[in-house]
């Protein structure tokens, strides 16, 4: 093996530690880890379970991009992870950068260009010895992991509400208890081991698709609510990750590398109440919003990701290599100002059977914007001996639309 070979095996040994699940020696690894990489802070919490999760101000797009139908108003998330902290000097931060837009019913995502500059999502493994294409030495290289995407999503309950809205009709009696949102994305994918010869590029698409349903009626925010103050939701998510079955090519005339391939499944349960009526009337006053900031008073979410994950390679040996995971997670936000939320990962494969834990603290002004402060604690390998992760991110949000509309009342 030349040492251009030995040095690239190497750094993609080390990133395998770097995954959601963290990977045991002997579990076969595709390149470009940062695509299992889980921008959402909030996922985290809950041990990644959020593929059906579609209630909430960010539901995570990045699972499913389905969810992007249910993004309303302009968000802009940022996120920093510090990534085996137990290395020697090992600062390698895993940083996001995704900006999320949506009205009635059509939501889109960009992470990177053309909104956010060139590194929407970076994993930065720091400078090393670099070669060039002939194993020659060339000095010290940046390596690293970069993804920019954009995604789009729809939800057709929400798209026909709105359409009827504005026709002046009255939409279909099924959009209150039944939607289906379909959505998708592509990624750029960038990476560099250690110069020319390390480096390479590849485009990965995603779909998904979330079926819910509402047996007490769907409630739009905004509305005067007939019934009981009570929402109930029950929802089934599936995305592909990568399905486009893309690999990477690197300099050298080496063979492609395989990316992950992830197929997820995953179901969820949410039950909120909002703010009674009188309590409502009171905290309003002279300002009618005011209690909106509030809504929902109290929401309780489970949620059951069941994932699995193959190589998209031609060889049969990497496909034979594919492993599962079950993800189980469960939240609880009171006020729309604090939540807490708790999962349990089950990665025999990679060794991780742990918790995971995370709080939200933040502050909206109604429908109108507001901000989040999110921080996570997940589990790695315990066989490797390495700590567990924090994780930690920063969301805001403003919806022109609904400014527009409470001025207006």
């Amino acid at each position: 093996m030349t040492r251009r070979a030995a040095g690239f095996l190497l750094l993609c040994a080390t990133l395998s530690l770097l995954s959601g699940a963290l990977a045991p020696p002997g579990r076969a690894q595709g390149t470009a880890i940062s695509t299992t990489l889980d921008p959402s802070i909030r996922s985290a919490g809950m041990a990644g379970a959020s593929n059906a999760v579609y209630w909430g101000r960010d539901p995570n797009d990045w699972a499913n991009p389905a969810l992007l139908g249910y993004a309303s108003g302009a968000r802009y998330e940022w996120g920093r992870t510090r990534l085996v902290p137990s290395l020697p000097g090992g600062n390698i931060p895993f940083t996001t950068r995704r900006m999320v837009l949506g009205a009635n019913g059509l939501g889109l995502a960009s992470a990177g260009k053309p909104v956010i500059g060139d590194n929407g999502l970076k994993l930065d493994t720091g400078e090393l010895q670099g070669t060039d294409i002939n194993g020659n030495p060339i000095g010290p290289v940046d390596t690293f992991e970069k993804i920019t995407s954009w995604g789009a999503g729809g939800s057709f309950s929400t798209l026909l509400e709105s359409l009827s809205e504005i026709a002046g009709a009255k939409p279909p009696l099924a959009t209150r208890y039944v939607d289906l949102a379909f959505g998708m994305s592509r990624n750029q994918v960038r990476v560099n081991y250690g110069g020319p010869a390390a480096a390479g590029e590849t485009s990965t698409s995603d779909i998904g698709l979330l079926l819910g349903f509402t047996p007490l009626g769907r409630h739009r925010p905004g509305t005067p609510r007939t019934g009981l103050p009570l929402d109930l939701d029950l929802s089934y998510g599936f995305s592909i990750k990568n399905y486009n079955k893309a690999s990477m090519a690197f300099g050298g005339g080496a063979a492609p590398w395989p990316l992950h391939r992830t197929r997820r499944n995953g179901i969820a349960l949410h039950a909120a109440m909002d703010v009674p009526g009188s309590l409502r009337e009171s905290i309003s006053g002279a300002v009618p919003w005011l209690a909106e900031s509030f809504d929902p008073l109290v929401s309780i979410g489970v949620a059951v990701d069941i994932e699995r994950n193959t190589f998209t390679g031609a060889d049969s040996a990497r496909v034979a290599a594919a492993y599962d995971i079950q993800r189980f997670g469960f939240e609880v936000a009171l006020a729309n100002l604090v939540t807490a939320r708790l999962g349990y990962l089950r990665d025999k494969d990679g060794h991780i059977e742990n918790v995971t834990y995370g709080f939200g603290g933040g502050l909206q002004v109604g429908r109108m914007g507001g901000a989040r402060y999110d921080w996570a604690s997940i589990p790695q390998a315990k066989d490797e001996g390495l700590p567990r992760v924090t994780r930690r991110g920063v969301s805001v949000f403003i919806d022109l639309l609904a400014i527009v509309d409470t001025a207006r009342h």
